[in-house]
């Protein structure tokens, strides 16, 4: 049986709309892997279309400065919200790490492509340690984008970025910036991808102790 389609979705943008009206690349991304992972050949159809919006909606003019990443709603004229990439490819990768064989090969060409493009942007943002739960967006996506694309490059950069964003941690204790609610969410999120499909010991290893330092953190110190 087919997924229950969400109130909010849009057939004829193939997105999902928010309580603004506005068509959301994230949350379009976020319904789509879902559809990917536990839906029927329907699901996966829907789910191409959906992949195919929020493709449209990245940044493909050479000559921009966000070059590669994407809008967060499909009304912004250019990208606003640089994060877009990181929150995007989020899930993205993990969709072609453990459901590649279930697109359509046309669809995993652009899928591919469009990974690709999005870790160009993100090496080009390169944001600083200090910004805990984007740095590890970056961390997750690069090394297991690069993993994906079997790109020695892009593999290098990310396992290099974790050494040093857990070497800046080690001068804490704890890390700099993500002591709320989401940020503590997005960080443990991007952590535990990380341990869970890098196909790199070390990298698994790194993320798992990261985790624990984190999760005993948050129970030591988390506000009322």
């Amino acid at each position: 049986l087919a997924l229950a389609v969400p109130d909010n979705f849009d057939p004829k943008a193939n997105m999902l709309i928010n309580a603004s009206g506005l068509h959301s690349v994230r949350d379009t991304m976020n319904h789509a892997a879902r559809l990917v992972s536990q839906g029927g050949s329907e699901d996966l159809k829907l789910a191409g279309k959906m992949i195919d919006a929020v493709i449209q909606c990245q940044e493909r003019r050479p000559n921009d400065a966000n070059y590669g990443n994407f809008l967060w709603y499909k009304e912004n004229a250019a990208v606003e919200d640089l994060n877009g990439v990181s929150f995007t490819l989020g899930n993205m990768i993990p969709i072609m790490i453990h459901h590649c064989d279930r697109l359509h090969e046309d669809l995993r060409g652009r899928i591919f492509a469009s990974i690709r493009l999005g870790l160009e942007a993100t090496k080009q943002l390169d944001v600083s340690l200090w910004y805990t739960n984007i740095a590890l967006f970056d961390i997750e996506n690069t090394c297991l984008g690069g993993e994906l694309l079997q790109d020695e490059e892009i593999i290098a950069r990310g396992r290099q970025k974790l050494v040093q964003w857990m070497t800046l941690t080690d001068q804490f204790g704890i890390p700099f910036e993500y002591n709320s609610p989401t940020y503590t969410g997005v960080a443990i999120g991007s952590l535990s991808s990380l341990a869970k499909n890098s196909k790199h010991r070390d990298t698994r290893v790194r993320a798992r102790t990261a985790l624990a330092r984190i999760g005993l953190s948050v129970a030591l110190h988390v506000h009322p």
